[in-house]
């Protein structure tokens, strides 16, 4: 097991302009040695996403 990916794959991945899976971030997350969260951008107070996030967050179903 491992990540087999090239320079230009981890590149465009840090630049998120390539698709990561779950595994793989639970794969990245671990090898890093940080939380999963720490692998996404972070949230910026204003921003539509953010404001629509939150409300997922605080709305039981």
């Amino acid at each position: 097991a491992g990540f087999d990916t090239s320079r230009s794959g981890v590149s465009k991945i840090e630049a998120r302009l390539s698709y990561v899976d779950d595994k793989t971030m639970l794969y990245l997350a671990e090898v890093l040695r940080v939380p999963v969260q720490e692998l996404f951008p972070p949230r910026t107070p204003g921003n539509r996403i953010h404001e629509f996030m939150e409300k997922l967050e605080t709305t039981r179903f």
